[in-house]
């Protein structure tokens, strides 16, 4: 970001530009909450996160031109621990993720960019709110619902099994251009080396962010990037040979108060739909997939 990152908490960081605002959940090897010293998302971090975002909104109130906030992701996961779930883990996090759809409904771009791991509510509580997702095209950054040997143990197969599932289904797949393929990757960032970047490499993700911030601005749509959904179309996504998934879509953010319903980055093309057939998807609360196409080769 080119400015000296403060702490929020010590476990949560912050660098200010003059147009964004970084953030960042970090290792704190002397959290009060031994669950989280690892950089997951735990109590304090989830509060911490929502604290800072909506001091930018209440800041930018009157701003004709709102702050960018970047969440920069590498989660190994939320906090997992008898503490953290008493407590109410899951009611911070829902307060994280109620602040950053606050900020975008006040029509700040919100941006997230993974550079290492991306699991499970750690995910959910930072980065997967914004506008536009980013992630290193790294063989260290992995986006997923949970960790591979948890999975392995869920499912009742061995990590081996798992790693040959994820070949030829994708959503089971640790690789992160796997991920990329499912529609949610506003782009993918090639690095010379993650763990020690050149200078090249922070130009060109430095350049790559702000054009990402750019596309996330309320009705802008950049060239090379794709954009959350604008207006009542229903946009195509692959979801199997032959098949196309058809979501209904509307504007996110706006006056409505209420998030886009199935808002897909990465989309293949779009159709028009009749409204009413949105309408009484959103009355049936149906958030995501509602209708399956005929099969149709692609």
């Amino acid at each position: 970001a080119g400015a000296e990152p403060t702490a929020v908490i010590p476990s949560v960081i912050r660098a200010d530009t003059p147009g964004a605002t970084y953030l960042a959940v970090v290792p704190d090897p002397a959290n009060r909450f031994y669950r989280a010293r690892k950089g997951e998302v735990g109590l304090t971090e989830a509060w911490a996160l929502a604290y800072a975002v909506d001091g930018i909104v209440t800041a930018d109130a009157d701003a004709d031109t709102k702050r960018a906030i970047v969440a920069v992701v590498d989660l190994p996961s939320q906090a997992y621990g008898r503490n953290e779930e008493m407590a109410g883990l899951h009611q911070a996090i829902a307060t994280a993720v109620t602040t950053y759809h606050r900020a975008r409904n006040a029509g700040h771009p919100v941006v997230a960019i993974v550079v290492g791991q991306a699991l499970s509510g750690g995910f959910i509580t930072h980065g997967l709110m914004a506008q536009q997702i980013l992630a290193l095209d790294d063989p260290g950054v992995e986006i997923h619902a949970m960790h591979k040997d948890a999975a392995a143990r869920i499912t009742l197969r061995t990590v081996e099994e798992l790693d040959r599932l994820g070949k030829t289904i994708l959503p089971m797949s640790y690789d992160v251009k796997d991920w990329a393929k499912l529609g949610y990757c506003d782009g993918l960032l090639t690095v010379s080396d993650a763990d020690h970047p050149t200078d090249g490499d922070v130009t060109s993700v430095r350049a790559a962010v702000l054009a990402a911030v750019e596309a996330a601005h309320p009705g802008v749509v950049a060239e090379g990037l794709s954009q959350r959904p604008l207006g009542r179309r229903a946009y195509v996504r692959s979801v199997g040979p032959g098949f196309q998934q058809h979501i209904p879509t509307r504007q996110h953010g706006g006056d409505t108060g209420e998030p886009g319903i199935g808002e897909n980055s990465g989309h293949i093309g779009h159709f028009e739909v009749d409204p009413a057939d949105v309408d009484a998807a959103q009355q049936n609360h149906c958030r995501g997939a509602v209708k399956l196409a005929q099969p149709k080769r692609t």
